[in-house]
């Protein structure tokens, strides 16, 4: 990597707290951090100079929730359980670590290269996810698929008391690095409150985060008040789950109590909307949860649920959904999807005043989008500005043409730099059709 690097000439999104619009500036990037961000197409005399004319520039996007096994559009049209049944626990049964690595390494591909520089993979046999965040160069936080191992399913899970030590074996030597270990369950149901217990303290003991499923369909949302009484959010509070280093996903049937529960705790939500809608489970309550004061961030599900993992479309996804849940076509804000996945993203990766925005000091993940493209016309300014209407409701992960990560370009002229993605493509190939075989229909 080069001692300095600048951006000249693009137009530069800031995604400060006054959400600053730069029509045309210089970005220098000095030590994998940004060093200075100033209008005017300058020449800062950096050892590499990109030319950002006719192009956006933005904050990295963060996805916080998604899933990497090997294989992607099978079984459309099933319900949330018969599809789940069939293909992620059938996958996760008879996945090795290799293939861990192999579906991480074309979901990671295809992030980096539409925009994603921060991901919250959960994954069963998750030493191959962190192997193939390292090589690929992403910044990626890394989730155990976990259960209780009499609940585990014959292996769709990982036993967590089983993955436990690999885990904290390794921790260690990524804390707080680009890669990390955090800890995490499937469901609420897959694991009782001894597990929980215990998760919440050797989160604490090896200074990770906490990720899991919460209340996705209404099936999954009733199990906890039908068996043990309360809702789920007051049995991940009694077991000590929530708190400021929890993102949980999905939360699309919530009380009023569950929303202040959250927000008490300082709990954070990922909001999924595009696979929400694919598997017809539900809509979280965004309005009610950032009117409680809780963190709302964006993810994309995974390859398996989703079928593609393009955070443009789900801040689209986000803006429609709610508008249409709503009726209102103010419900959801083309700024704020943007925010959901920027700033409320790193506020969630507990890195709120690290990523998230290109300002002087923070981490230089950013990524170029070229705007010299029809379907990115007419751009106005002055009172009738649409930039950011453009970029949410427009834009797309193809558009994406150059993406830095701590300051390193992992994506140049479309193409990652770090591994030939033909590689890639042939190593997920060979992982999918040989567990697909492995499949019972």
């Amino acid at each position: 990597m080069p001692e300095s690097l600048a951006i000249r000439g693009a137009t530069i999104v800031t995604m400060d707290d006054d959400r600053t619009v730069i029509p045309e500036g210089t970005v220098v990037v000095e030590g994998g951090r940004f060093a200075a961000v100033e209008p005017g197409a300058r020449d800062p005399k950096a050892d590499r100079l990109i030319d950002g004319r006719g192009q956006v520039l933005l904050p990295g996007l963060i996805n916080c929730h998604m899933h990497t096994r090997p294989g992607r559009a099978l079984g459309d049209g099933l319900s949330l359980f018969e599809w789940h049944a069939l293909y992620p626990d059938g996958l996760c049964r008879i996945m090795t670590p290799e293939d861990s690595r192999a579906g991480s390494l074309v979901a990671f591909a295809e992030s980096l290269k539409g925009g994603t520089t921060t991901a919250i993979d959960m994954t069963c046999k998750p030493s191959g996810a962190v192997a193939a965040a390292e090589e690929i160069g992403i910044r990626a936080v890394i989730v155990p698929l976990a259960a209780d191992a009499d609940r585990a399913d014959g292996g769709a899970c990982d036993a967590y008391q089983e993955i436990l030590p690999a885990i904290a074996a390794e921790a260690p030597r990524l804390a707080r690095g680009r890669v990390q270990y955090w800890l995490g369950f499937d469901a609420i149901n897959g694991v009782g409150e001894p597990t929980l217990r215990q998760m919440s303290e050797d989160a604490r003991r090896l200074d990770v985060g906490i990720h899991g499923h919460m209340s996705e369909s209404q099936d999954d949302t009733g199990w906890a008040p039908k068996t043990l009484g309360i809702d789920p959010a007051a049995y991940l509070a009694r077991a000590g789950i929530l708190g400021p280093r929890t993102i949980l996903a999905h939360c699309n049937w919530l009380t009023d109590d569950e929303i202040r529960l959250l927000a008490s705790s300082r709990t954070s939500v990922s909001h999924n909307p595009t696979s929400n809608m694919k598997l017809g489970t539900g809509v979280c309550p965004v309005a009610a949860l950032e009117r409680a004061g809780v963190n709302v961030a964006l993810g994309t599900d995974g390859m398996l649920s989703n079928f593609h993992l393009d955070m443009f479309e789900v801040m689209r996804g986000a803006c429609m959904l709610q508008r249409i849940h709503h009726l209102d076509a103010a419900a959801l804000s083309s700024w704020r999807a943007l925010e959901m996945a920027t700033r409320g993203g790193a506020r969630a990766v507990g890195l709120g005043d690290e990523l998230g925005a290109i300002t002087v000091g923070r981490r230089a993940d950013a990524i170029l989008l070229n705007f010299d493209q029809v379907h990115l016309r007419p751009r106005l300014r002055d009172a009738h500005d649409n930039l950011v209407a453009l970029l949410v409701w427009c834009a797309h992960g193809s558009d994406v043409t150059t993406v830095l990560v701590d300051g390193r370009v992992v994506v140049e002229g479309r193409q990652l730099t770090t591994i030939p993605e033909q590689r890639i493509a042939r190593q997920v190939q060979e992982s999918a059709e040989r567990l697909v075989a492995g499949i019972a229909l």
